[in-house]
């Protein structure tokens, strides 16, 4: 009996600590004109889930878009996250996952109009 219960309060205890949300710190690029901001937002809902991510664009004061997207990795940050402004108007976002696999997102950006999207995928 007091191996039952023993084993039953591990497995209760593994349960509750795989319900904990784990939150990426926000990764912020800003265009060299400083008038186009990307961000990437990254939530675990639960340990061993994928991250659910947002990347967002607000640009020229007035225009803005988002995607939303899962991917597999350890963290979200600076290691595996890669953002290449070409120009003022345009980046290329590469984020890697934990199987090595890039996600490949493409932002163009103008006074008129920001559009972005995913480009690569696995």
């Amino acid at each position: 009996m007091k191996t039952y219960l023993s084993t039953l309060l591990f497995i209760l205890a593994l349960i509750l600590s795989s319900c904990e949300k784990k939150q990426a710190p926000v990764l912020i690029s800003i265009s060299p004109n400083k008038q186009v901001t990307l961000s990437l937002h990254g939530e675990m809902p639960m340990k061993f889930s994928p991250w659910s991510c947002t990347l967002g664009v607000k640009g020229y004061n007035a225009w803005s878009d988002s995607i939303f997207f899962e991917i597999v990795a350890d963290e979200i940050n600076d290691n595996n996250v890669k953002f290449d402004w070409q120009s003022d108007e345009r980046c290329t976002i590469a984020i890697t996952e934990k199987n090595g696999e890039k996600r490949v997102f493409n932002l163009e950006a103008t006074p008129n109009m920001v559009h972005l999207q995913e480009v690569q995928s696995p």
